[in-house]
């Protein structure tokens, strides 16, 4: 098997029967041909946290919607765009007159991002419901 003018191996024994045994090589290739070409350190950053261990494991959750598991189709979109640090829309000002990127991590730091509030609420609800059921008590 070639690939990229390397010769890979082809899979022997137990693992010729199985296809990631066959995928791997190009795989990795294709992964050290996107890490190369990653223009900024930013990205190349996004590139290694998506590859990290369990980095995806939100993906496989279960849509549970009474426990708040579902996910709309642009929510998944947004999540994995800033996952992999692609561009969400096109760069502009905020409203108070920053410079927002087109990746769209801009929200998570601007103080004036109405996201942040309901972050900063769901963040604190979810905190005093394991509170709560563990028996502590929680002051609001």
């Amino acid at each position: 098997m070639s690939l990229g003018g390397f010769i890979w191996p082809a899979p022997s024994g137990q693992l010729a029967s199985k296809q990631s045994s066959w995928d791997k090589p190009s795989l990795l290739a294709d992964s050290a041909a996107v890490e190369e070409t990653s223009s900024s350190p930013f990205q190349r950053a996004s590139l290694l946290a998506a590859r990290m261990t369990h980095s995806g494991d939100w993906l496989l959750s279960l849509p549970i919607t009474a426990c708040g598991l579902r996910l709309d189709d642009e929510t998944v979109r947004i999540s994995a765009a800033l996952m992999l640090g692609s561009e969400l829309g096109s760069p502009h000002s905020c409203r108070r007159g920053s410079s927002v990127d087109a990746r769209g991590t801009h929200g998570f730091v601007c103080k004036h991002a109405p996201s942040r509030v309901v972050r900063h609420h769901a963040l604190s609800e979810c905190v005093s419901c394991a509170f709560s059921v563990t028996g502590i008590a929680v002051k609001n």
